[in-house]
Order: structure tokens, then sequence, then C-alpha cells
């Protein structure tokens, strides 16, 4: 099947499946995901700190996994360059799409979670992967926003917008998806970025 190729040969595959048992208890829930902050952080064993960050700051708490996002946005590794150039090449493509159709093509580019805690936490030691996945992130927004703009393309860069929040719009718990109040957020500097 092709899970059993993907298993076999896909190094990010196997990372990901690997990731999915560590977190994973028994129950197939992973306790890192409750949504009380106390009870997620007393899922993290010695073993899961490796890969999970605990950020308990007097404004914004979390569960960060700056292990599991770096391996992402590593511009080191050749497949992940070749991702990014693939993925600018299909902005351009679509942008001249959108323009041939008389329409906008506005890019919309979300940071990690890891990324809007940072200024919270510059200069913290709170996980050895937290500097060296916020300096790949860095690196791979600013080369996609020079492609863009080059291009003349419309972005709307979410990062700086995430980050001065004043409440926290991210989870509390392991996962790194946008909660309500970021998601409101987001949608509305993107309808500021449409003259909304």
């Amino acid at each position: 099947s092709l899970r059993d190729v993907l298993s076999d040969r896909s190094r990010l595959y196997g990372l990901v499946r690997a990731g999915r048992r560590l977190v994973q208890s028994r129950t197939g829930q992973s306790d890192l995901l409750h949504p009380e902050f106390t009870r997620a952080v007393e899922a993290v064993t010695e073993e899961r700190s490796a890969y999970v960050a605990i950020h308990d700051g007097p404004e914004w708490r979390a569960l960060l996994s700056p292990s599991y996002r770096r391996r992402v946005l590593d511009l080191e590794d050749l497949r992940i360059r070749i991702g990014l150039e693939l993925t600018i090449d299909a902005l351009l493509r679509m942008d001249a799409a959108a323009k041939a159709a008389e329409t906008r093509l506005i890019v919309a580019l979300l940071p990690t979670k890891e990324a809007v805690f940072a200024p919270r936490m510059r200069g913290a030691a709170d996980h050895p992967d937290l500097q060296r996945l916020w300096a790949a992130e860095d690196e791979a927004r600013a080369r996609l926003l020079a492609a863009l703009t080059r291009a003349g393309v419309t972005t709307v860069d979410l990062g700086p917008a995430l980050a001065a929040s004043t409440a926290q719009p991210y989870f509390e718990n392991i996962d790194g998806h946008l909660d309500a109040e970021g998601h409101d957020l987001v949608a509305r500097e993107v309808a500021a970025a449409l003259g909304r």
C-alpha cells in the first residue's frame, strides 16, 4: 500500500509517525492536547521534554514543539529548499493566473506558534531547538517575502500582528493551531489587506 511505501522510503513520513506515537497515550488521545494547561504540562515526560518546550510566561503560556517545526523549516535540508522554491514558483503562477483573470491574489504568511511566542521568550533557554527554529523560520520567511515582493505579489505577514496581540492567539496545549482569538485576528488582518 501507499502507506507502506511511504513508511519505508520517506523520512518525513517516518518522523511524523514517530512523533505521533510519542505524544499519544494508550487511549489514543495525547494528554499533551488536554485543554487545561496544567494537565498538558503534566504530560511532558522526560522523554517528551526532548521535543516539547514549556512556556509559562506572565502573559502567555503554552506547550511548544520546536524540534518538530524546525525539521520542516531547515533550509540546510535539500528537500526543504526545493519545497520552498516550488512553493514560490506555484505562488508566482497563481498570481499570474489571478491577474489574467483580472482578480487579486493576496498571500497571507502564517507563522508557527513558536515564532509568535518568540518576542516573549527571546534570550530564554526554554529548549535547545527554539533558537535554531526561530533562525530557520526567519530565513525561510525572508526568502519567500523577497521573492514575492520582487514579483509584485501582495503579501500579508501575520506574524507581527499575532505577536502583538494582547490575547494569546494559540491554544495553551501542544496544538499548534490558532484559537478563536487568533482566527479573528487573522480575519481582521486579511480584511484590512483587502481594503474592507
